[in-house]
């Protein structure tokens, strides 16, 4: 069973309303940051860009929450908080800043599958700048969390290392661990309780 929660920034498939031809822009990742198949959290991860690398930026939604990007040979959708441009020799964040970046803005037509489910409220919490946790994540724990999956939650947001966890979460506990997991937006991540902040990600 799938549990959406949250809004979603794109659940479904997104159909493009004929994209003109357009330069891209250059970003770079401030964390390792997942390309996903389209424009939400719902969506499959494809690839990554590790933190640091250039990415080639096609154009953003409006805002650019999520931005079509290409790397290493990949092209997919990627968190636009998460990517930075240079505006007058300043690093500057995508999301907030996408005419300033000489970013493109792309309309999309979304289109819900049947079935799909979305509800209003939580949002991971981003700070990419935060620690994951003190606590030692063992072999053990990782290898409990891989054999033992979870039904995915879907939060707006992408699952970066550091990112905090709302409270509506609910956390499974890792035995013989001061650790929990859960599984957001299809990816199984080691959680510190206390905290509520990603320690570690599946991938």
């Amino acid at each position: 069973m799938i549990r959406m929660i949250p809004t979603l920034a794109a659940a479904g498939a997104l159909t493009a309303l004929g994209l003109p031809a357009f330069a891209q822009a250059t970003a770079n990742a401030t964390v390792d940051l997942n390309i996903r198949a389209g424009a939400g959290p719902a969506y499959e991860v494809v690839g990554m860009i590790p933190q640091g690398e250039p990415v080639e930026v096609a154009g953003c939604l409006d805002p650019a929450t999520w931005c079509e990007v290409t790397h290493d040979g990949v092209t997919g959708w990627a968190s636009g908080g998460y990517l930075t441009a240079i505006v007058e020799t300043t690093p500057v964040v995508i999301y907030e800043n996408a005419d300033a970046a000489g970013i493109t803005t792309v309309t999309y037509d979304p289109t819900l599958p049947d079935g799909t489910v979305t509800l209003n409220g939580a949002v991971i919490a981003a700070d990419p700048s935060a620690e994951g946790t003190s606590l030692e994540i063992t072999d053990g724990a990782i290898t409990y969390l891989n054999d033992n999956p979870i039904d995915p939650i879907y939060l707006d947001g992408e699952v970066v290392l550091g990112a905090g966890l709302p409270e509506t979460v609910v956390l499974t506990p890792i035995p013989d661990s001061m650790l929990a997991y859960a599984n957001i937006n299809g990816q199984q991540v080691v959680v510190e309780p206390d905290t509520r902040r990603v320690a570690y990600i599946a991938r």
